[in-house]
């Protein structure tokens, strides 16, 4: 599929605020800038007009910052009676459900920061939307 130079670097400008449903398109562990450990998600919208657009998303590996991950795994499917050893446990499950091609709703929003530049942020996580239209089985009335 071609594409023209202003069309590719609009995709490439900030995502718009709204809903996206999204699939992990990459990885990494990294560290926050508290030094604490980090999962860095870059997200990648899957219908829409924003197709193919990528939003990189950061799940901070601690006590109180796990929330966001565990999150993510409620829109995923995961039971909420799942036990996780540890923060680390929780992200290993998050990458690990990801990875198989498993995805979800995200909400967008936009932050400024002190100097007035926009950032787009993920602030939720919904489950897709599951249900599929059966089809009409042919019937004699």
């Amino acid at each position: 599929m071609g594409f023209t130079l202003k069309e590719k670097l609009e995709r490439g400008a900030i995502l718009p605020e709204g809903e996206y449903a999204v699939v992990m398109a990459d990885w990494a562990k990294t560290e926050a800038s508290s030094g604490s450990p980090m999962v860095k998600v870059t997200w990648e919208v899957t219908e829409g007009e924003y197709l193919g657009a990528r939003i990189i998303d950061n799940f901070v590996v601690t006590d109180r910052g796990i929330f966001r991950a565990c999150l993510a795994l409620k829109a995923l499917g995961i039971s909420d009676e799942t036990y996780f050893e540890s923060p680390g446990d929780a992200a290993n499950t998050l990458i690990r459900e990801l990875k198989t091609g498993k995805g979800l709703k995200i909400t967008v929003k936009h932050r400024k920061s002190p100097e007035g530049q926009v950032y787009a942020n993920v602030t939720d996580y919904s489950p897709l939307d599951t249900q599929v239209e059966a089809e009409e089985e042919e019937v004699p009335f």
